[in-house]
């Protein structure tokens, strides 16, 4: 007569019939799935009796005795298995598994398992039924699964690819939003973008500030290139720290669900110091962890993701750790040049060529209040042209100064000190401090105690106490005074 037992007893409070029964059922049941629950459950249980080993100990013994048909079995379940990737993917994408089969062929497995692996924004173990060991074990690539990786898909070709992350950057003032914005109205509709080809699709533009501003952009865009055709640009105007760590309860998680859902081909974000707020873009750790959060993003929606940042003043290098042009597929750069003219050039494309650096001009859209880029080919009025910067060589030092400070420390940092700041005004070319060293000398103390009586500059804060440290940034007001915008 069969014991009957609670569940979840422990082994120590089973007798000494209760234990030999339950070794005899283990060790006599011809299908692990038929020892009784009861067993199954039983806690502190020896090794002999967890009816998982039980499992892999009656396959091994099975396969010792009948090894050409384990062989068989094992060759039925690859099958299975690659039958059921096919059926996945077809219901995925929408297509018909003989068209899975015939673009992926033999190698299909792998290929599905990669998507699948790369589907989950985080992966705590067993997740619609593939487990992590599953996932892990799908990376794995021989020659002929790398034979069969596709090419990188253009979305504008020779600039920007699908299923990448691509870093845009420049000083400010150098236009590399109205670019971000041109590529995502030029993707949305399908516009050809400067001669190269546009994949169109989705786009979805994340604004960290100056929303109110892209209604104008995008109506210039669309009186210039589409005779008043809307580009359905897609904005988000919300602040989410893509510097997080990766948990459920961060926001980024959340927007990467909702991007998941959106499908986009172009996501913008626009720019890196807004949306990793609190962080010191100068720590290879998080922008470590930014990186890695943007390629989450990239897998879970297949689109280019394109970061735009500044460069650090006096060079054509994105400001900060180097942890992120390291990771990124793309690196294009803007450089200011003289009437309106930027020059964007390709400083990595890891993957395919590098195309030729191309000239652009800003230019007034009659009608609106906002402007285009154009090729420099088209013959150009330089009147056409916007107004100087505000702030310019012919400024008051001070007023250099702030820009400076403004444009090198307000954001993705922990602001200056006087001595940076120093030396990052006579750093600038056009604005610096001229003449012999102790006119600098005697200039830049008293451009610092105008700006620093006026209540111009924001004195910074230790994270770690509260207590005022010697850094510091230029205050929001007096930029706004000074038009210090992000561009």
């Amino acid at each position: 007569m069969t014991t009957v037992v609670p569940l979840g007893q422990s082994w120590a409070e089973l007798s000494l019939g209760q234990r030999n029964e339950a070794r005899e059922l283990v060790e006599d049941a011809p299908d692990p799935s038929l020892i009784p629950s009861w067993v199954q459950s039983i806690t502190g249980a020896p090794p002999e009796l967890d009816w998982h080993e039980a499992q892999a100990r009656l396959n091994t013994e099975w396969a010792a005795d009948h090894a050409e048909q384990a062989a068989d079995d094992n060759q039925w379940r690859r099958g299975r298995a690659r039958e059921e990737a096919i059926a996945s993917a077809a219901a995925q994408y929408g297509i018909t598994p003989d068209s899975v089969r015939a673009s992926f062929g033999r190698n299909l497995a792998n290929v599905v398992g990669r998507k699948l692996a790369d589907a989950a924004v985080t992966d705590t173990g067993a997740e619609d039924g593939i487990t992590t060991e599953e996932r892990v074990g799908a990376a794995f690539r021989n020659r002929d699964d790398l034979r069969a990786m596709p090419a990188l898909d253009p979305l504008v070709d020779g600039f920007l690819y699908l299923d990448t992350v691509a870093r845009l950057v420049g000083p400010p003032g150098s236009y590399k939003s109205f670019l971000a914005l041109d590529w995502a109205a030029s993707v949305v509709t399908g516009t050809p973008w400067h001669g190269q080809a546009v994949a169109q699709g989705g786009v979805v533009y994340l604004v960290g500030e100056g929303v109110r501003g892209i209604d104008a952009r995008l109506t210039a865009w669309e009186r210039r290139r589409l005779d008043g055709k809307p580009a359905e640009v897609e904005v988000f105007d919300g602040i989410v720290d893509l510097a997080a760590p990766n948990t459920d309860a961060a926001e980024w998680v959340v927007l990467g669900r909702a991007m998941e859902q959106r499908k986009p081909a172009l996501i913008v974000i626009d720019t890196q110091a807004r949306y990793t707020p609190g962080h010191d873009e100068n720590s290879s750790t998080d922008m470590g962890i930014l990186v890695d959060n943007l390629d989450t993003l990239r897998r879970l929606t297949g689109a280019c993701v394109l970061l735009v940042h500044h460069t650090t003043r006096g060079t054509e290098h994105g400001r900060g750790s180097t942890a992120i042009e390291g990771g990124v597929q793309t690196e294009l750069v803007m450089t200011p040049g003289k009437q309106g003219t930027v020059k964007l050039k390709t400083e990595k494309q890891k993957d395919t060529a590098e195309p030729d650096p191309i000239e652009l001009h800003a230019v007034a859209v009659e009608g609106t209040s906002s402007i285009v880029l154009d090729t420099a080919d088209l013959g150009l009025d330089p009147l056409d042209l916007p107004a100087p910067e505000r702030v310019n060589a012919s400024s008051p030092i001070h007023e250099r100064l702030a820009r400076v400070v403004f444009e090198a420390f307000n954001h993705g940092t922990t602001g200056c000190t006087k001595v940076e700041a120093k030396a990052a005004l006579q750093a600038d070319h056009e604005l610096k401090i001229t003449g012999d060293p102790r006119a600098v000398g005697k200039r830049f103390p008293q451009a610092w105690s105008t700006l620093e009586s006026r209540g111009r500059l924001e004195q910074m804060t230790s994270a770690a106490n509260g207590n005022p440290v010697m850094r510091y940034k230029i205050t929001d007001e007096y930029a706004a005074e000074l038009d210090l915008g992000d561009a």
